[in-house]
């Protein structure tokens, strides 16, 4: 049971991603390919925009590596019992 957790979790944690990443590249056509673009300050929402990305990439490798972490222990475990 605690092997479907933490596989409905990784599950979860993908289908967050697909979403945050698709924002990602809307935030990415809206600050360089868009009329609305913003003319004033481009550098600072770049980096801003930058910044935030780099973030979510470290956050969610590291979450991932976590969740495989815990079911490559669960299922470890359940091939010695």
């Amino acid at each position: 049971l605690r092997i479907m957790l933490a596989i409905n979790k990784a599950n979860d944690m993908w289908r967050v991603t697909i979403m945050i990443i698709s924002f990602f590249i809307a935030g990415f056509i809206w600050l360089f390919y868009s009329p609305m673009k913003p003319k004033e300050n481009l550098k600072k929402y770049s980096m801003i925009y930058l910044l935030c990305f780099v973030i979510f990439v470290v956050w969610n490798v590291q979450t991932h590596n976590e969740i495989m972490e815990n079911i490559a222990q669960l299922k470890s475990t359940l091939l010695m019992k």
